[in-house]
């Protein structure tokens, strides 16, 4: 989804116990850890929201059985939410990146979860549409890199959205 262009959103189901981080990513981000480089952007499951390799609180901590909703509206303010609670903005995409593309990423460790495309989650405060209806209207860039999913489970990496697993690691943040 390019940054300024509409909103859009995704959930992630954490299925078992471990870590896990949600969020949005460039297609050149040089890590396959969600958060450490200008890049990409996530929340981990201990509660910290993660960007540039800057950790800092945000939120409450999630875990096994938690839904946790990711939005990126269309002014460039990435949000979450927990179960449908809203967590607040969690980050203002800087102005280098407006009209850049994001996609969904996950980066696990220890840990399965399910990524669901067509649910936006409760409590959608940012008017966002779900990754599905975008791709169904043709508003999704799919970038000529991009690989089929992979499952977003086990030992780390990141599944979804951007196609790439395995890898890196990467805690929950």
């Amino acid at each position: 989804v390019k940054v300024g262009s509409q909103g859009a959103a995704f959930s992630v189901k954490v299925l078992t116990k471990g870590l896990a981080r949600v969020g949005w990513a460039n297609a050149t981000s040089p890590s396959l850890e969600l958060g450490v480089d200008k890049l990409s952007f996530g929340f981990g499951s201990t509660g910290k929201k993660s960007h540039a390799r800057t950790f800092e609180d945000y939120g409450i901590p999630f875990g096994q059985g938690d839904v946790v909703g990711v939005f990126l509206s269309s002014s460039g303010r990435i949000s979450f939410t927990i179960n449908g609670d809203p967590q607040g903005v969690a980050f203002d995409v800087p102005k280098a990146l407006v009209g850049q593309a994001l996609y969904p990423a996950v980066t696990l460790k220890g840990c399965e979860c399910e990524v669901l495309f067509d649910d936006v989650g409760a409590n959608n405060e940012a008017g966002c549409s779900s990754m599905t209806k975008l791709m169904r209207e043709g508003k999704v860039e799919v970038p000529s890199t991009a690989t089929p999913p992979v499952p977003a489970s086990g030992g780390g990496g990141r599944g979804g959205g951007r196609g790439r697993g395995g890898g890196g690691g990467g805690g929950g943040g």
